[in-house]
């Protein structure tokens, strides 16, 4: 478990929820290592927040009670003092005579998220400030929202006193215990207010009243708890006064305080530099906060630019996208602390190679984009083996060397684009096709463009097949190993286009699945499967066994997806059918997979695993689901007998399934000794070109079925 990105653990439930088995990334989480929880020199209950034990506790008890899982966000104290956010997904482990055995879970880290979460609300009530406001209304408005925002005691904004010269701050707006006190002049410059003035920023977390005596005379005795101050700077970096916040206790998250008053000290200084407001504004919208350089909207409105100067008059623009291969990789098991360095550090290098006219964005995530005036192919072929040389050295982030990866693509104009817009479309299809070929270097080319046509021709051609349901079934055969007979079939969609031809299940799959035609098709083929059912019900004959009918994992998230099978394939019943969801697709979200196969269950289905082994299950999921068949994935089956390591999968999935009383078919099967050596495992039943290609209703009737 050492690669899962958080705490996973077993633990009693006492009162100190004491720990049975912890993994080694709770050390990360927590601060403490796996020995010190299961020695107790430290304790679950005692790492979660004093002030949110009680509510944890209560809800892990009502969870209990109703024997179901539990998923909480609280916050934990790290060993080093700092607060995190965790979420936390857990359950009861109850045994056969429903005592409470243990409870297990895995928490994970979202303290990132969670601030997030506050700078946006941050900007949101900075906006709600400066609506319609001005002036004094400006900074009261502004005072309140920043007090809400940090859930602090006070709050103020102070512009320096011109009467009174540079050792006085006049206060222009103050909001003591939610309420505003109107305006009033401060006491001299203090040591807290030198040094946010020297240094940009303070932070008290003890002892405020001694350092902010800027509220001695109105401020009950007491709220002394801590403060926090930035600077407003003006756009040349002098002064022009402070923002500052006091605490009535001590500041958990000093960095997220600080990043929300950064946020609305950048308002302020707009504000006091009206002039400079529309531009100060600009910066906030148009700049990455991680890497300072331009953002995606800012990059597209200069796209837009450059295509007015350079379709007029003909002169060459390439344009280059460039994505960080093991950037996901390096921020789950970094932080994302590590991963911004790392984006920034590349923005940096990045900006090396490039000329001044070069135009430099982040798109966002993991990619970047820069413009390239006056560069042709050859040249922009160059530039691109150059820039991916560059970044593909090490980079040093705090001290640790690191290989990201990169892959680049890029298009020219006017050679590979008619307009911006091709331009910008050409250099991603090139990016993508990077991303899969060997060297990770793309440059546009035509067959590209027919790929990309090929996409669009089908996409369009496959809404039409679905409106007039040209498609067709094809069935494959199941038999049991044992017996030898047949006990049941699996659908499989088939497509012939008048035009295309045949095109592929590999093909046209996933594409209905990316553009969102997949609903449409599953429920096609779910009708129609039952329809043929029906018929050879009509004419005398009788599928053994069940119909195998794959589900999408797009469909998982439709709330009525129960009801609405159960209505698609009447008046065939539930008990009839056997729906087939990917390992994937369950691995996904366990908690709600679990939820679903209950349902399908109670609602009379069979449920099946399918492609089992591809994906990574815990066998603690795997009990939980309400499942009766793992279908084992032919990849395995189909090497098994050249290579051990797929015969000793198989034979391991054969005997967790017996284990589990599960019933397991095997796919792929293409040879006699395949059948024989799925019988000598155990393996329940089987499917494959051995038995025969699938074919159409009529002939399947005619081979399989007897009247």
């Amino acid at each position: 478990m050492a690669h899962l990105p958080g705490m996973a653990y077993q633990c009693l439930n006492d009162t100190d929820w004491s720990m049975l088995f912890v993994n080694e990334r709770a050390r990360d989480l927590t601060g403490y290592s796996p020995d010190d929880f299961l020695s107790s020199r430290i304790t679950l209950a005692r790492v979660i927040h004093e002030s949110d034990r009680s509510w944890v506790s209560t809800q892990v008890d009502a969870a209990i009670e109703a024997r179901d899982s539990f998923n909480l966000t609280y916050r934990i104290r790290h060993r080093d003092g700092q607060v995190r956010w965790v979420w936390e997904q857990g359950q009861g482990v109850f045994s056969e005579e429903g005592e409470l055995l243990w409870l297990e879970g895995f928490i994970h880290d979202i303290t990132e998220q969670q601030h997030s979460r506050h700078l946006q609300e941050a900007v949101y009530r900075i906006a709600s400030a400066v609506t319609e406001r001005s002036g004094q209304a400006f900074y009261h408005g502004l005072a309140e929202h920043l007090a809400r925002a940090l859930g602090a005691d006070a709050a103020y904004l102070a512009t320096f006193d011109e009467e009174a010269g540079a050792q006085q701050l006049a206060i222009q707006a103050l909001v003591l215990f939610g309420r505003s006190r109107g305006s009033m002049c401060a006491a001299e410059r203090t040591a807290f207010t030198d040094e946010v003035m020297e240094t940009g920023y303070s932070v008290f977390t003890a002892g405020a009243g001694e350092a902010f005596p800027l509220f001695t005379d109105s401020t009950p005795a007491g709220l002394a708890g801590a403060c926090v101050g930035v600077r407003l700077d003006s756009k040349q970096g002098s002064a022009l006064g402070m923002m500052a916040v006091l605490f009535n206790q001590p500041i958990e998250n000093p960095e997220l305080s600080m990043s929300v008053m950064r946020i609305f000290g950048s308002g302020a200084s707009a504000e006091i530099e009206r002039q400079n407001y529309e531009q100060s504004i600009r910066t906030l919208a148009y700049q990455d906060s991680v890497t300072g350089l331009p953002n995606r909207v800012a990059f597209m409105e200069e796209l837009e630019r450059a295509g007015d100067q350079y379709l007029h008059q003909g002169q060459r623009l390439s344009l280059v996208f460039l994505d960080l291969r093991r950037f996901k990789e390096l921020n789950d098991t970094r932080g994302t602390c590590f991963g911004d360095r790392v984006l920034s550090a590349v923005g940096e290098r990045f900006t090396e190679v490039l000329e001044p006219d070069a135009y430099l964005a982040r798109l966002g995530g993991n990619e970047y984009a820069v413009l390239l005036p006056g560069m042709d192919r050859e040249a922009l072929q160059a530039f691109m083996h150059r820039i991916q040389a560059q970044l593909d050295a090490p980079l040093e982030i705090h001290g640790e060397q690191c290989s990201i990866g990169t892959s680049v693509g890029g298009a020219s104009f006017p050679g590979d684009a008619e307009s911006m817009n091709e331009l910008y479309q050409h250099a991603s299809i090139a990016l993508h096709h990077a991303k899969v070929c060997h060297s990770g270097i793309g440059l546009y080319d035509a067959a590209m463009a027919r790929n990309l046509h090929r996409k669009e021709q089908l996409a369009s051609h496959l809404r039409r097949a679905l409106s007039r349901q040209a498609l067709m079934l094809h069935f494959q055969p199941q038999f049991d190993l044992t017996s030898g007979e047949l006990v049941g079939a699996e659908v499989l969609c088939r497509w012939h286009d008048e035009e295309l031809g045949w095109v592929s299940p590999a093909e046209f799959i996933p594409l209905a699945e990316e553009r969102g035609l997949i609903h449409e098709l599953s429920d096609w083929v779910l009708a129609e499967g039952c329809r043929q059912l029906q018929a050879w019900k009509a004419e005398g004959k009788t599928l053994p066994g069940s119909l195998s009918i794959n589900i999408s994992a797009q469909q998982f998230d439709t709330e009525d997806l129960v009801e609405r099978l159960r209505d698609l394939c009447l008046p065939v019943q539930p008990q009839e059918l056997t729906l087939e969801l990917t390992e994937s697709a369950f691995m996904d979200d366990p908690a709600m997979a679990i939820k679903l196969s209950q349902r399908l269950r109670e609602a009379g289905f069979r449920v099946a695993i399918d492609d089992f082994g591809t994906g990574y299950s815990s066998l603690a999921y795997l009990r939980d689901l309400h499942v009766d068949t793992l279908k084992v994935d032919m990849s395995f089956v189909r090497s098994m007998l050249r290579d051990e390591r797929d015969r000793t999968i198989v034979e391991t999935i054969v005997a967790m399934a017996r284990t589990l009383g599960l019933r397991t078919v095997a796919e792929g099967v293409e040879t006699r000794d395949h059948e024989q050596a799925l019988r000598a495992m155990g393996c329940g039943a089987s499917q494959g070109f051995y038995y025969g290609r699938p074919c159409d209703a009529a002939a399947f009737s005619r081979q399989w079925l007897s009247g």
